[in-house]
């Protein structure tokens, strides 16, 4: 990757305080739809929480979200997951290399940046299967295919020098 990437850029909506060239326009694009994505399930999950459910499948529509959207239970534990898999990008393009324990997760620390939405989906899973007492079979599935989508990055962590000294002081 070239450095030049979005992420290396210390911010999108503030770009014009710290002078860095123009962006192409699918980055304005991604932009524009990660922030609305974000924004409408905020307001999907207010709305919800007004009980103004038959706004909320109206609006929902233009999520896209209807698979099992009459089987609340998965419904609403697919859309919590959909975020989740989007933490660890997110917080990669964020400029915070002075600190510490991004800087550690940024080489690879414990998963690294992308293993943290697995650290969150598990946490929600434990939660969610403490409260009713059963795990539920939309966490089996979305667990499994966000952990998928992350073998690439978990192929990164145990070949980092992070790992190699975790793995050294173990067998040591």
């Amino acid at each position: 990757m070239s450095d030049d990437r979005q992420g290396d850029r210390p911010t999108h909506r503030l770009k014009s305080l710290f002078g860095t060239p123009p962006l192409p326009w699918l980055v304005h694009l991604h932009g524009f739809l990660m922030t609305s994505w974000f924004a409408l399930f905020f307001m999907q999950v207010r709305l919800v929480a007004a009980h103004r459910v038959d706004l909320h499948r109206r609006l929902g529509v233009v999520g896209a979200a209807l698979l099992l959207r009459r089987r609340r239970d998965y419904h609403k534990r697919l859309m919590l997951l959909s975020c989740l898999n989007l933490v660890g990008p997110g917080l990669s393009r964020i400029p915070l290399q002075h600190v510490p324990i991004v800087a550690f997760l940024r080489t690879g620390g414990p998963f690294g940046l992308f293993g943290l939405d697995l650290l969150l989906v598990y946490a929600c899973i434990g939660y969610d299967t403490w409260r009713h007492r059963r795990l539920h079979p939309a966490f089996v599935f979305g667990a499994l295919l966000i952990a998928l989508e992350d073998l690439p990055f978990l192929g990164m962590f145990l070949s980092s020098p992070t790992w190699t000294h975790i793995a050294t002081w173990f067998v040591s």
